[in-house]
């Protein structure tokens, strides 16, 4: 039995930033984008324990083709994927440490 895919809602609003700075800068690679993201839901969906822990319960998986990671916890008795942020590869991620904990 598949997992449930959920977003807080600030991690939604990193998403929707995140495919608006493409949608504007690079138009041509969004759809690529939008499924990038669809793919790795399924992943979280199907097996989210594969992925390991970096912090307490948090865990991370990262976009194959794009320089972002999902960081999200798994709630097993109602499994649940809850993703708590999309942090750009780039960015310090110590400055997000109070939203992934």
């Amino acid at each position: 039995m598949s997992y449930s895919v959920r977003y807080r809602s600030r991690a939604l609003q990193d998403v929707e930033q995140v495919l608006s700075w493409y949608a504007e800068n690079v138009p041509h690679v969004v759809q690529r984008l939008e499924a990038e993201i669809a793919d790795v839901e399924v992943l979280l969906s199907d097996a989210p324990l594969a992925f390991r822990r970096v912090r307490g319960d948090t865990r991370r998986i990262v976009l194959r083709s794009f320089p972002y990671k999902l960081w999200y916890v798994v709630d097993e008795d109602r499994r649940i994927v809850r993703v708590l942020a999309c942090i750009s590869q780039h960015q310090d991620e110590r400055q997000f440490s109070h939203r992934v904990e």
